[in-house]
């Protein structure tokens, strides 16, 4: 009889053209935040931005293209990662340099 508050805003977010979308991606580009906070030093935290996620592409800048490579070698990582917390929402990621 009584619907839990948690299912009527699931069910009422996935009704509002794509907003439940733009949440998801925007805890991705949070998450992956969180990612590069852990495993690098916050020297490098500065110099590595999320920027969006589309089409199961998340890009992301770097003002190092020392940064970029060492983050190309942990890709598969950080994409298991954030699949493992969100599902299967990032394929790759795209760098921008």
């Amino acid at each position: 009889m009584f619907s839990s508050i948690a299912n009527v805003l699931n069910k009422s977010l996935k009704q509002k053209s794509g907003l439940a979308s733009q949440i998801t991606a925007a805890l991705v580009c949070e998450e992956f935040e969180k990612i590069v906070a852990a495993q690098w030093p916050e020297q490098a935290q500065t110099k590595i931005k999320a920027l969006y996620l589309k089409d199961k592409i998340l890009a992301v800048a770097f003002l190092s293209s020392v940064l970029a490579q060492e983050v190309k070698l942990q890709e598969r990582a950080i994409l298991r990662a954030l699949n493992e917390k969100f599902g299967a929402v990032v394929e790759r990621l795209k760098y921008v340099v």
